[in-house]
């Protein structure tokens, strides 16, 4: 039987196989494999299902968007992400706005607020495989070029109309997580337009006593589309270098769990320039925010 123990002499959490610890690297082989089954299974679910209510446009639409649901409740499973939720969610419609540490967050806020419609880096949605999935779940699609912002705004604000949530993560590019980046304030224009107040939230991340650090764990190394021509030295003593992705999803999934702390802020904040507005958020979200060990 397979569960979970803890033992209160070494504060250390293991998965335990009939009473024997589960050597790390035999979790993370048992964990890619279940991935890659559990990726085939939703695509699989997602083609047959589209493919059976294809004439009917809303019906289609909610079944991808339910299965892009489960695909993400199993993969946090499966990655062994716990998330730990503080303070209320807004109410749709919403636009909020977080601190951004790891591919990881993608998930995590599509786990905990299901109705989101994610401002996500555009190449994620051609990854091989699981590109597909995500595209079910109807993100915005956001391309690092400063032409593409008003094709940007145009999605965006019609999602917002639409009555859905958003998600933006104003930094642009992933961190450590040891503190909050400037937020860049281009996307946030949409608020003014709309004249809609901003919520914000922070993401920090912790793993089990006796093991790496979240920051060496969850972390896959500095951002590639870090702005600048290079990627700054303090970046690169926090961090490390780059990892390559199996290694570092390998690395992932040895450790036995993970956990995310999503804090909510109390109140949103409205402006009337972006400029000024991005730099409310980013002192809101600083005042909640807990740096990743």
């Amino acid at each position: 039987m397979l569960f979970w123990s803890l033992d209160p002499k070494e504060a250390e959490y293991r998965w335990v196989f009939l009473g024997f610890p589960l050597w790390g690297p035999l979790r993370s082989a048992l964990r890619f494999i279940a991935l890659g089954l559990w990726l085939f299974g939703c695509l699989f679910l997602l083609r047959i299902g589209s493919f059976i209510v294809g004439p009917f446009r809303t019906t289609r639409h909610n079944f991808r968007r339910t299965v892009y649901h489960i695909f993400v409740s199993g993969f946090c499973m499966i990655i062994g992400t716990r998330i730990r939720v503080e303070g209320e969610r807004p109410k749709r419609p919403y636009l909020v706005v977080m601190n951004h540490i790891s591919w990881v967050d993608f998930f995590v806020v599509a786990r905990i607020l299901g109705e989101c419609c994610i401002c996500a880096q555009d190449d994620i949605t051609t990854f091989p495989l699981v590109g597909a999935l995500i595209r079910a779940g109807g993100p915005v699609p956001v391309r690092r070029v400063r032409e593409a912002v008003p094709e940007t705004l145009a999605l965006m604000e019609r999602e917002l109309q639409r009555g859905r949530a958003m998600m933006l993560a104003p930094e642009g590019v992933v961190g450590p997580g040891k503190r909050v980046r400037r937020f860049r304030a281009s996307l946030l224009e949409v608020a003014i337009r709309l004249n809609m107040p901003v919520h914000y939230m922070s993401l920090t991340s912790r793993t089990p006593p006796g093991y790496p650090p979240a920051s060496k764990i969850i972390f896959k190394g500095p951002d590639h589309f870090f702005f600048g021509e290079d990627i700054p030295q303090e970046e690169l003593d926090e961090s490390g270098p780059p990892q390559h992705a199996i290694p570092h999803l390998l690395r992932l999934l040895s450790v036995p769990w993970h956990e995310y702390t999503v804090r909510f802020g109390e109140e949103a904040i409205s402006g009337t320039e972006r400029i000024p507005l991005a730099q409310s958020l980013q002192t809101a979200v600083e005042s909640i925010f807990t740096p990743v060990e």
